[in-house]
C-alpha cells in the first residue's frame, strides 16, 4: 500500500466516472479522497476552478505537494495482459507495485519542494523531448508541454505560482497554466499509471468522436513508446539531417554547375576576341572566328 493519497475531483451526479476511478485507485492499492464539485455552466472554467481549489487546498494544509486526479482516468492499458486464448482481461502484469511507488517516494523526499510537476497521467506526444534523472530510472524530465491533466503531483512551490499568475479564470485551460510555464522541473513518471478515459467529454462534447481515436489505448501505448524510447526524436533527427546533406550537396553542384558554365563562356569570349584580334593583325590569314567584320581592308 501506497503511502501517497491521490485528491480526486469528482463532477456531482457522474457516478459512473467516479465508480471507475475509485475501482483504478483500489486496484493499485492507492489511498484517496475525493473532492466533489457542482456542474458549471462554463465547463471549461469548472475544470480550471477545481484543480485551482486544490492547489489552494495544499497551500492551505502547507502540503509540500498534493497528487490531483480527474475521474475520468482510466488504468495504463500497457500496464496490463490480455490472455488471447482464454478471452480474459487479463490480470495485473507482472508489475511491482512496492518498488514503483518506492521510488517515486523516494524521489519526493529527496527533492521536497524543489520541484514542479510529476506527471503520473497524459497524453504524451511522441516529439516531445525527454531526458533520464541520475538515481530514479523511472523518471524522465521533460521540457515541453503535455497534453491533458489526468494525473499529476505537483509541488507547493509550483501551487503558489500558479494561484499567483491566475488567481482567477482568463479563459486558459487549467493544463495549459500549469504545464505550459516555465517551469525546469517537470517530470513524466514511467510507465504512466493512467489514461484519459474515451468517454465524451464535459469540457469538449463536440469532440466526442475525436476522443474516441485521440485516446485509444493503442494510440496511447504507440506514442507512450516513442516518447520513453525517443524513437520518433531520433528518427526526426537522422532524417533531417540527412534532408541537409541532400540539399548542401545539391546546392553545391548547382554551384559547381553555374561556375563551370560562367567560366566556359568566359573562356570562348576571350578565345573570339583572341581570333578577331588575330585577324586585325593577320588579315590575309583564313581565320574561323564568328565575330571576323563583313568590311573589306585594303592592303595596298
Amino acid at each position: 500500500m501506497s503511502s501517497l493519497t491521490a485528491h480526486c475531483i469528482c463532477l456531482r451526479g457522474k457516478d459512473a466516472r467516479r465508480k471507475q476511478m475509485e475501482e483504478s485507485l483500489q486496484r493499485i492499492g492507492v489511498s484517496y479522497q475525493i473532492h466533489v464539485f457542482d456542474k458549471h455552466s462554463d465547463p471549461t472554467e469548472g475544470c480550471f476552478n477545481s484543480h485551482m481549489h486544490l492547489c489552494r487546498y495544499a497551500l492551505h494544509h502547507d502540503m509540500p505537494w498534493i497528487w490531483i486526479c480527474e475521474d475520468n482516468l482510466c488504468l495504463s492499458s500497457s500496464l496490463f495482459g490480455t490472455d488471447r486464448k482464454r478471452g480474459s482481461k487479463g490480470d495485473f502484469f507482472a508489475f511491482n507495485k512496492r518498488a514503483y511507488f518506492a521510488e517515486l517516494e523516494r524521489f519526493l523526499v529527496a527533492r521536497g519542494r524543489a520541484f514542479d510537476v510529476i506527471f503520473l497521467g497524459a497524453f504524451l506526444l511522441p516529439y516531445s523531448t525527454s531526458r533520464a534523472v541520475v538515481g530514479f530510472p523511472r523518471l524522465r524530465s521533460i521540457g515541453s508541454n503535455l497534453h491533458g491533466a489526468t494525473s499529476y503531483i505537483i509541488s507547493a512551490k509550483c501551487c503558489s505560482a500558479m494561484v499567483q499568475s491566475h488567481p482567477t479564470f482568463r479563459g486558459v485551460a487549467v493544463d495549459i497554466v500549469g504545464t505550459a510555464r516555465d517551469f525546469s522541473q517537470r517530470f513524466v513518471y514511467q510507465p504512466l499509471l493512467f489514461h484519459r478515459s474515451t468517454e465524451p467529454s464535459i469540457v469538449n462534447p463536440h469532440l466526442a468522436l475525436l476522443r474516441e481515436l485521440w485516446f485509444h489505448p493503442a494510440l496511447y501505448r504507440f506514442c507512450e513508446r516513442l516518447f520513453f524510447r525517443n524513437w520518433l526524436l531520433t528518427a526526426s533527427l537522422s532524417l533531417g539531417c540527412m534532408l541537409v546533406l541532400i540539399l548542401l550537396f545539391a546546392a553545391l553542384a548547382v554551384a559547381r554547375h553555374v561556375t563551370a558554365g560562367a567560366t566556359h563562356k568566359s573562356e570562348k569570349r576571350l578565345e573570339e576576341k583572341g581570333t578577331y584580334f588575330t585577324w586585325l593583325l593577320h588579315p590575309n590569314v583564313a581565320h574561323a572566328s564568328p565575330r571576323r567584320p563583313t568590311a573589306s581592308f585594303s592592303t595596298k
